[in-house]
């Protein structure tokens, strides 16, 4: 069934509408000419609709949109023309996709299927077998050695400036959603926190600076704790965000330098603390 209008249709019955267009086959004289041209087939826009499913007139709107009515956008949907998880069709679609995925047997454990799915655990390059079998011809030996044996190198962490300490606290929000493969809004925010005197011993800010960053940073920064908080979500995705919350902190300790250098600005906190005597 199709709901148009406000009524409802079968599949069998076409869709009513305001213009009568050719079928196919028919022929139109052309202007100005005795030379005859054949219309187009008109494009069914309720093809790919289920017909067995009762559409509302918004929904038709949304899913079958007119070209003439909505150029640019289509018809928002409410909370209950977006239906929900237990909608019958989003149901049959659910189990449509699990279909395309390895059923695991009755009565197996679920913490060993590598010999009862194997597909799950296809190898993904001939390196990883290389690696594999290089593991078990030498299973005494080290990740490391393993790597040299096959020509490999292990990188290992990133090595900091000699005496860096880690200052920055990251947080950041996974939200897992059902039945979608696009990310959630909420996984693409990055925040950072540090401590204002933390980031004065690293990077070498004076006083003067310090006081400096903190007026530039308003309510990003709390004096009671003396943390700094950076948040980004401009970018649909964490780590654009998180590189641009690197940027800023980045900009600040620069304007730091900028407007009171080391020198300039231990002279300027001594002359105050001199007016206040």
């Amino acid at each position: 069934m199709l709901a148009c209008g406000g009524a409802w249709y079968s599949s069998s019955q076409e869709p009513p509408s305001s213009t009568e267009t050719p079928s196919t086959g028919d022929v139109v004289p052309a202007e100005g000419g005795t030379e005859p041209e054949t219309s187009e087939a008109p494009v069914d826009r309720y093809a790919g609709l289920d017909p067995n499913y009762q559409y509302s007139k918004a929904q038709l709107a949304h899913y079958a949109p007119d070209p003439e009515k909505h150029k640019r956008f289509l018809p928002r949907l409410s909370r209950k023309d977006r239906s929900s998880y237990a909608d019958p069709q989003v149901e049959q679609e659910f189990f449509e996709e699990a279909e395309r995925f390895p059923r695991v047997p009755e009565g197996v454990p679920l913490y060993n299927l590598r010999d009862v799915v194997p597909e799950i655990y296809q190898s993904r390059s001939d390196l990883h077998e290389t690696i594999k079998a290089a593991k078990q011809a030498m299973p005494d030996k080290s990740l490391d050695e393993i790597l040299a044996a096959v020509g490999l190198s292990h990188p290992g962490p990133p090595q900091g400036r000699e005496g860096a300490r880690p200052i920055l606290e990251w947080e950041s929000t996974l939200v897992l959603v059902t039945g979608v493969t696009e990310s959630h809004p909420a996984n693409w925010k990055a925040r950072c926190r540090v401590y204002l005197r933390d980031l004065q011993a690293e990077a070498g800010l004076s006083e003067a600076a310090l006081q400096h960053i903190a007026r530039i940073a308003g309510p990003r920064y709390d004096r009671g704790t003396g943390r700094l908080r950076l948040t980004s979500a401009r970018f649909p995705n964490r780590e654009d965000n998180r590189r641009e919350v690197m940027r800023a902190l980045e900009a600040l300790v620069a304007e730091g330098h900028r407007a009171f250098p080391k020198e300039q600005g231990e002279a300027a906190v001594g002359q105050a603390a001199a007016a206040r005597a």
